[in-house]
Order: structure tokens, then sequence, then C-alpha cells
């Protein structure tokens, strides 16, 4: 396989085809294609002097509890029809990674096809994500929304500025404004509202799929607020379509448990069962992450306790992949002792008399953001300990429950 970094003018037509073959996008989007590559990072495989494969990232920042991190943020993956089973997707990804932990990137994450695949990149499966659809005349708001206005893709600016600066929890990631732009084009029928500040800033707003009809359940692809009330607003906003909109469908807002705000909540999914209009709620764990600067990781751990130290064993797969690849950083295997507390460190050797951690980078990746404890973790992915120290982990590293919001 013969790689290099991705050059608009020269493998454009190249990409095209590769998107053509594999179903992502139509004959209309493919023109779209140079804007979703602007602002990222791309790297592509040549098979017999034709590109073949691509893997493209952007590195943006990810709130760790009240940390920034630097978070690549793995976009595409794609290999054409005649170049699978070939390790290239594997390869290629591996050496983003490798790239953007070489530019600074300290954390990582993807979405995922199936669960499974990029475990052999160290990639553990994050937090569950609520996909909710109801029904909107049964929220349980009765603020009156203002007038809202109306939003299109060539509103995009303030759509971006607005996803910006909304209200971010535990591991919400910010991505490059041609992102935006790029989703909203892609969906020629999208439309939003929302509403803006006296010096005409847009504050809080969600974006539809498509045009909503009373024929098929709407599906709102996010919604953006800075506080509790912009988002009442935003649900009562909903609810007054509820004479037109049979069913809205979207993914619950980080740490908000949307039940609270639902009248009557088996009464409507008994009522809708098995109809277009079904009242559900489905549950995903679609996106995967993992470490790229251990030592950054760690520094940016801050507990509110005192120290906890252990000896950590960390495997990382990736580094049977980057072997043979020139990059010099080839994953974060090795033996360390960890000290977290309120300024957490890594040392790159172990200590004497200390508890040992022995983890997968994915199984570990997972314990540091907060996707399961060290506990839970032992019983289902590659992590060990004694269980002493699994239990001072347990109530070391009590973190709210990890959510990227927003899709890439």
């Amino acid at each position: 396989m013969n790689h290099r970094n991705y050059d608009a003018k020269r493998d454009n037509p190249a990409i095209h085809r590769l998107w053509r073959e594999i179903g992502w996008l139509s004959e209309d989007d493919l023109k779209l294609v140079g804007l979703g590559l602007k602002g990222v990072n791309a790297t592509v495989a040549e098979l017999d002097g034709e590109v073949e494969s691509l893997a493209m990232s952007n590195i943006c920042n990810m709130k760790y509890v009240n940390q920034s991190v630097k978070f690549s943020a793995v976009s595409a993956v794609c290999t054409s029809m005649i170049a699978r089973q070939q390790s290239f997707a594997a390869r290629l990804t591996a050496l983003r990674l490798a790239q953007d932990a070489q530019a600074g990137a300290e954390f990582a994450g993807l979405g995922v096809f199936d669960q499974g695949f990029y475990d052999r990149l160290g990639f553990g499966t994050g937090s569950y994500e609520n996909i909710l659809r109801v029904t909107p005349s049964s929220f349980k708001v009765t603020v009156k929304p203002g007038q809202p206005v109306r939003l299109f893709p060539k509103d995009w600016k303030k759509i971006h500025n607005s996803r910006i600066k909304r209200l971010k929890t535990h591991g919400a990631i910010d991505l490059h404004p041609s992102h935006t732009r790029f989703e909203l084009l892609l969906d020629k029928d999208s439309c939003g509202y929302g509403y803006l500040n006296k010096k005409g800033e847009l504050t809080h707003h969600f974006v539809f799929e498509k045009k909503f009809n009373y024929k098929d359940p709407t599906r709102i692809k996010w919604m953006c607020y800075r506080n509790r009330d912009q988002l009442i607003e935003l649900l009562a906003l909903i609810k007054s379509f509820g004479d037109q909109v049979r069913a809205v469908e979207f993914q619950e807002p980080p740490l908000i448990q949307m039940q609270d705000f639902i009248s009557r909540p088996f009464w409507y999914q008994t009522i809708t069962e098995k109809s277009r209009y079904e009242n559900s709620m489905r549950v995903y764990a679609y996106w995967q992450v993992r470490i790229l600067n251990l030592a950054k990781c760690i520094e940016k751990t801050r507990l509110r306790h005192g120290d906890l130290a252990f000896n950590l064993e960390l495997s990382d797969p990736i580094e049977d992949i980057l072997k043979k690849e020139k990059s010099s950083w080839k994953g974060v295997a090795g033996n360390y002792t960890v000290t977290l507390g309120k300024n957490s460190k890594l040392k790159t050797r172990t200590t004497r008399n200390l508890p040992c951690l022995k983890a997968s980078v994915g199984a570990f990746s997972r314990l540091w953001l907060g996707v399961g404890s060290a506990t839970s973790l032992a019983t289902s992915d590659d992590l060990k300990a004694p269980a002493t120290l699994l239990e001072e982990l347990d109530h070391a590293l009590c973190l709210p429950k990890p959510h990227l919001d927003w899709d890439f």
C-alpha cells in the first residue's frame, strides 16, 4: 500500500469515484466533497497508481470535566470495492492517528459501522446515546415560546457559532465550521428554528433533518442551548407544532432525562405501538474513543481528594500496525506509574510495592473518560487489577457520563 497526504486538485476525481462506488453520497452530494474535506487532515492510499482508500480527521477541542483536551475526530474512513480486505482502512486510520498525535492531539474518537473493527486500533466503546421518538403535544412544558426565526443552510455561520457556544457537558467536542456547513448543505430540505438575542446572535436553536409534515415522524438533527431556560423554550416550541407533527425523533440532551418532560409516557407508548408514530426510546453506543497522549490525559485529570498511585501495564494493538511505518508515534503501550490527584502525573517506569492495573488502551480510555467504572470494565473489558485498587478507582474516577454531543 502506497500512502500520502491528500491533494485536492490531484485526488478529487478519484475521491468522487470512490464515494460514488461505495454509495455514501448521491451525484448531487458529490459536488460538496471539496467542502467536506475543507479544514480536515486527510491521507489517501493508492493501489496500482489509483486512490482506493481515504482517512480524514479534524483536530478540535473536547471538554474533560473542566479541562480542554485536543481531540482527533476521525470523520471518515472509506475504501473502494476492489481494495477491501487488504487492511487499507486499518492502516490508513492508524497513520491518520499517528500524524494527529504528532500534531498535538491527545485523545481520538470516531463513529463506527459496527463494534469490533476499530478495536484493533485500540478504540474502546463510548457511552450509550438515547434516541427518543415522542408525540410533541405530550411535552409537560407550560411556558409560551417566543416567536422564532427560520434557519436555512445560508445561515450556517450563525448556526455554527450557536453550536460552539452551546452548553457543554463532559465529553463535548467542537468541530470545524466547514463541518456545520457541509451537514446543512448535504440535506437540502433541512430547516431550523431558533432565537436571536438583542445583538442578533443566535443563542438557541434546533435543525430538522427535512421539512416536517404530518405524515411522517420528523427527526431533529441537533439541538443547541446555553442554559436551562433556553432548553425549555425549545421544547415548548416543538410542543407548539403538535397539532400537525405527530412524532419527533431526537437524541436525548446530555445529562437530561427526557421522560421528566413527557406526560403519561407509557400510555403514549402503548397507544402508538406498531404505528408509524410509535413513541419509543432506542439506545446505541455508536462512537469509540482512545488515548493518543497518555501523559497529557493524566495531567488533565483533576481529583478533589488525596492522591491515588498505582502501576499501569498498558497494551496497545496499534503498535503492530505501525511497526513498519516511519511514524515516530507508535501508540502508548508501556509500563508506567500513575498518580491521580489534584495534580495528576505519569512516570514512564513502575514503582515498587504499588498495586498494578493491567489494561488495553481501549479499556483504559473508557475508564479515563468515565464511560464505565473500573469494576464494571474489569468484568466486561480487558482490564485487571486487585479488588482494592478497582474499588479505589471507582471512587476516584467518579465522572459524569460523557457525551460527544456532535456527530461526525
